[in-house]
């Protein structure tokens, strides 16, 4: 090997994040060439930065993991074939882009920030409201699970849902806005009332108003109550992930599996490397994975595994567990916008 790269410059060479390298390692997708021995960085060849940016290519093209290491290995004719197969997949997704350019358009005229409110695009933040309404509570006694935490902060809105068996967060990035910070829960019913109106709206200014949040689009706003009360400290959970290699696997062949319900409601996740076998009412299911930590099993409620599979954007889910009674987390594979925490289910 010939001029040994650390992470960084590596990085820089091939247009890729450390942390991207550092999941394509553990993926087994981009071994590093060997490891300092002084202190244990990583270390790149020269020779890796074409296959580095192959590989990132091939990402930016959607491929999942899997795709690209089956890619990897084949001639450079099936590697053709496979790209513009992939071209012509993107190519039927125009009408969609089409759709997504003419919102851009209008979130480029010149508006003014409402610097008391904090603007986000109105389809992501329909999308944001989806993903974590499932989560939401449906015990009248506990009140404050019955709706989904908005909190401003720290430049991110979250949006946070939990009924205590599972807890849902989305960060979403603001177009604009700068508020001093704020803090509200807002029912789940009146949110799904309002998610319609939101996805059809370019841009939406979030703000409290008068004891509830309001939610305003051009000259049209609605106003949402909000319930009052302390929501319980989520980031509790949140720094209960475990520190385990992810699994990944192909999203909606996992989401197909799940959606077939187990008479008692549960599904039995075993992992092992190079596969994930769910089992359900005796029914065995295999689904190729990228995983090559130790064995693990874990039974989760199959409902709540199947909402946050459909919750995850991307081709692929990373899925992370440590043990049998451990919170087991379930993210995007690209993405830690949006993550979701489910209690395992003790065997009797």
């Amino acid at each position: 090997m010939t001029d040994d790269l650390g992470i960084g410059e590596f990085a820089r060479r091939c247009g890729l994040s450390p942390s991207a390298l550092r999941f394509y390692d553990e993926c087994g997708l981009l071994k590093p060439a060997g490891t300092d021995p002084a202190n244990g960085y990583r270390q790149y060849g020269t020779e890796q930065v074409a296959i580095a940016v192959l590989i990132r290519d091939l990402r930016g093209l959607g491929m999942a993991i899997g795709a690209i290491r089956v890619v990897l290995d084949q001639p450079a004719a099936i590697r053709h074939k496979v790209v513009d197969e992939r071209i012509g997949e993107l190519e039927m997704s125009l009408v969609g882009a089409r759709r997504l350019a003419r919102t851009i358009h209008h979130n480029i005229d010149d508006l003014e920030a409402d610097m008391t409110a904090v603007t986000v695009e109105g389809n992501e933040l329909a999308t944001a409201m989806r993903q974590v309404l499932p989560a939401v509570g449906t015990d009248p006694r506990r009140a404050l699970l019955q709706g989904v935490l908005f909190e401003w902060k720290a430049g991110s809105l979250r949006l946070v849902a939990t009924d205590s068996y599972r807890m849902t967060v989305r960060d979403l990035v603001p177009r604009s806005g700068e508020p001093d910070g704020f803090r509200v829960v807002v029912p789940g019913m009146a949110l799904s009332g309002v998610a319609e109106w939101v996805a059809e709206q370019p841009s939406v200014a979030i703000s409290e108003s008068g004891g509830g949040m309001a939610m305003r689009a051009g000259d049209d706003e609605r106003v949402l109550e909000t319930i009052d009360g302390e929501y319980p400290d989520y980031e509790v959970i949140m720094a209960v992930v475990p520190e385990t290699d992810p699994l990944i696997v192909g999203r909606e062949a996992l989401a197909d599996i799940l959606e077939v319900p187990s008479s008692e409601g549960v599904v039995e996740f075993a992992f092992h490397p190079g596969e994930l076998v769910v089992t359900a009412d005796g029914r065995i299911d295999r689904l190729g994975a990228t995983y090559e930590g130790e064995a693990r099993m874990v039974t989760l409620n199959g409902g709540y595994a199947l909402d946050a599979v459909t919750a995850a954007v991307g081709p692929e889910v990373a899925i992370e567990a440590t043990g049998p009674t451990d919170p087991v987390v379930f993210r995007s594979a690209d993405d830690g916008a949006l993550m979701t925490w489910l209690m395992p289910i003790r065997k009797r």
